[in-house]
């Protein structure tokens, strides 16, 4: 049995989530506590010792963050819950924490519990909670890090750190300045799409290189860039034009 918390100021969606959870999950979690802002949430945390805290994001005067900041003893995982917030989902996705978007269903939820039990077979949130945290406290670009989901558990990178990733089925092989290489088990699409805004680019189907790591790009058809690595990576031919309009306007 999961002892969980649902921490949220809107009761509408307390109730809702608990209706959910005795109705359909009630053989899988056990709600041992319901909090509205961040005072409860600490203690209920404190006393509790859950293993699981649904956690709202936005809380006036305070938010979810601020809960994690709180609490020293992070022996639990977290699933945020929150309405579209930009900001808040690309935090969460670049610590690779579990969050799901309101209004949800039972299927989200069962979507969430199946990630949650696959998670607690690899190791404790710790390191992700601190990635999250520390991103949260240092905005500029070269400072992120981000969680890497391994086979075996999580790398904590930053960003300055990646040359390239490439695509290998549902897999991602990075390529880091200290010459080594890393399997992460999501595929590149996901990490086009989170780090698109910090200077990475799809230059091709299988590629996505960080622009800082290029040394040079070579004219053909498509063209090549070589690598701060001395990898040279081919640029599809509909990604040129694209590519090198990029790179003049970011070395303006």
């Amino acid at each position: 049995m999961i002892n969980a918390i649902i921490v949220d100021d809107e009761i509408k969606f307390c109730n809702s989530l608990q209706e959910m959870i005795d109705e359909v999950f009630h053989d899988k979690l056990k709600v041992v506590a319901r909090c509205k802002n961040v005072k409860e949430a600490v203690h209920a945390i404190k006393l509790h010792h859950p293993d699981l805290v649904f956690l709202d994001v936005e809380m006036p005067p305070g938010n979810g963050f601020e809960v994690l900041e709180q609490v020293e003893d992070k022996n639990f995982e977290v699933i945020f819950t929150t309405a579209f917030d930009q900001y808040a989902i690309k935090a969460i996705k670049f610590s690779a924490l579990d969050f799901l978007l309101k209004p949800f269903g039972v299927e989200d939820l069962r979507d969430a519990l199946k990630r949650y039990d696959q998670k607690v077979l690899k190791e404790k949130s710790q390191k992700q909670f601190e990635v999250l945290l520390y991103n949260l406290k240092n905005v500029s670009d070269p400072a992120k890090k981000i969680a890497l989901p391994t086979l075996n558990g999580f790398n904590i990178v930053s960003l300055s750190e990646i040359i390239r990733c490439q695509a290998d089925n549902n897999y991602t092989d990075f390529y880091f300045t200290n010459k080594t290489k890393s399997v992460i088990s999501k595929p590149l699409k996901d990490f086009d799409e989170l780090l698109e805004e910090h200077q990475f680019f799809r230059v091709h189907q299988s590629h996505l290189i960080n622009l800082h790591h290029v040394q040079n790009y070579t004219k053909g058809e498509g063209g090549t860039v070589k690598m701060s690595d001395g990898s040279e990576i081919e640029v599809s031919r509909r990604k040129k034009d694209e590519f090198l309009k990029f790179m003049l306007n970011n070395n303006k």
